[in-house]
């Protein structure tokens, strides 16, 4: 097992993971002369920027909106994705306050999974790789039979440590359930006022939506919503099949957001394994070019992993 990195004029890197935080250090580090391969598990981008095209509608079922509060970061945005950008202009509703709030918050038109589509421009990007293992070789580390000189893991770390033959860390994500409804009139009374609604944590929806707020992504004549659920009812019904759950989280919705039943259309469900870091870990001990970077280390935020993608860039190379 390599013990140290050797100095190479054009190091090889690969990069686990298209998400915000692989896309941001593969970027840095082609800047900066590496020659970098990016593999994927899935079919697209996005990691937790995930959208969904369903019913001729584009969902974000995973990061609802982003900030743009680091500078680097928004001159990044504008620059790779132009006028698909826009804010969101409908406030949210807390519910444990009783107050609305309304602060710069933004969306990709395309969806924000077409935030690492447009920031990857460029790069290599191996879509459908499933990475069982990285394995020593030499000074080197293999990924799928090809040999590199360091390796970046930025998938969830209980992935990552799996990967390299460690044990878990027990309890170290908070699991989420996600639920789309659409239903068949367009926004009216609170689904027309605010963008989302919060609750607290113990609650069993968390996280509620209206995804026509954001421009062009719903059927016209449909309203479609967005349900997050909290900790202890994710855990709950983790492993049950959707059946078992999405009623109750539907009937809950339509209480909240005072959405009649009978427009009720249709619905689908996505199990969020690996929503949220629930406390940051100290850095995981790793022999010499393996890395690992991700919302383990610090906050689960879009710009957060940005920001740790292009730190750990920085950490990467040898120049």
């Amino acid at each position: 097992m390599p013990t140290h990195r050797r100095k190479v004029a054009m190091p090889k890197i690969a990069i686990i993971g298209a998400g915000l935080a692989g896309i941001a250090c593969a970027r840095l580090l082609t800047q900066r002369g590496a020659s970098v391969t990016v593999f994927e598990k899935s079919r697209g981008f996005g990691g937790r920027c995930a959208t969904k095209r369903w019913l001729d509608c584009r969902v974000d079922h995973g990061a609802q909106y982003f900030t743009m509060r680091d500078g680097e970061f928004k001159q990044a945005i504008e620059e790779a994705c132009g006028d698909q950008v826009s804010t969101l202009n409908a406030p949210l509703f807390h519910r444990e306050s009783g107050e609305s709030s309304i602060s710069p918050r933004y969306y990709h038109r395309l969806g924000n999974s077409h935030l690492c589509r447009d920031l990857a421009q460029g790069l290599e990007v191996r879509f459908e790789q499933i990475i069982d293992q990285v394995t020593p070789d030499g000074y080197c580390w293999k990924v799928l039979g090809e040999a590199f000189d360091q390796v970046v893991s930025t998938a969830p770390l209980p992935q990552t440590l799996r990967l390299l033959g460690q044990p878990p860390i027990r309890d170290s994500y908070i699991p989420c359930l996600a639920l789309l409804l659409m239903y068949r009139n367009p926004p009216q009374g609170l689904t027309a006022k605010y963008y989302g609604m919060t609750s607290r944590p113990d609650e069993d929806i968390a996280w509620s939506a209206c995804e026509n707020h954001k421009e062009g992504r719903v059927t016209p004549g449909h309203s479609v919503m967005v349900v997050h659920a909290g900790e202890k009812f994710s855990r709950q019904h983790l492993e049950e099949a959707p059946e078992a759950w999405s009623a109750l989280l539907r009937q809950q919705l339509e209480r909240l957001w005072e959405i009649p039943a009978q427009d009720f259309h249709a619905q689908a469900t996505h199990r969020w394994k690996f929503a949220r870091v629930n406390a940051p870990v100290s850095p995981p001990i790793l022999p010499a070019g393996l890395h690992f970077c991700g919302d383990a280390l610090g906050e689960s935020r879009v710009e957060s992993a940005w920001l740790q993608g292009r730190a750990k860039a920085d950490a990467v190379m040898v120049f």
